[in-house]
């Protein structure tokens, strides 16, 4: 899969929750990862966002990932979001929809302090084995 397939994927996935391009302004892809060398037992290669490179208020921007570790630098910007794997009964899209349209209604002036207790929640409901980690997820008790 080359790039342009990468992006075009994300940006059609994008595009469900915005269609008319009104609320998400800029977009990350894989060729605007910094590469981190980390030299343990063995040498391996890692990749993650820096969000601080957008030049944004990163009081006001979100990542939404499939794999933690890409937003590392700014965890609390960071929403995981489980894989998709071509099953039709997953609706964490869905979710996730509910929990961008309630940061955005509440106008939150920084966003990191109730990212962080969404996915401390989002992590009680894995160790729980709930399927749906966003589902309800109320952020008001948050704000």
């Amino acid at each position: 899969i080359n790039q342009i397939n990468l992006n075009k994927y994300a940006d059609e996935i994008i595009d469900i929750f915005d269609p008319k391009k009104q609320f998400i302004k800029h977009r990350l892809y894989r060729n605007h990862t910094t590469i981190d060398e980390v030299k343990n037992k063995v040498t391996s290669i890692l990749t993650f966002r820096d969000l601080s490179k957008l030049g944004r208020d990163l009081n006001k921007t979100i990542i939404i990932d499939n794999i933690a570790e890409n937003f590392k630098l700014q965890q609390n910007n960071g929403l995981e979001i489980k894989t998709w794997t071509d099953d039709i009964r997953d609706v964490s899209l869905l979710d996730l929809t509910n929990i961008l349209k309630d940061l955005y209604t509440f106008r939150i002036k920084d966003i990191k302090d109730v990212v962080k207790k969404i996915n401390d929640e989002v992590l009680s409901r894995v160790k729980k084995g709930m399927p749906n980690w966003y589902n309800d997820i109320d952020i008001s008790k948050y704000i």
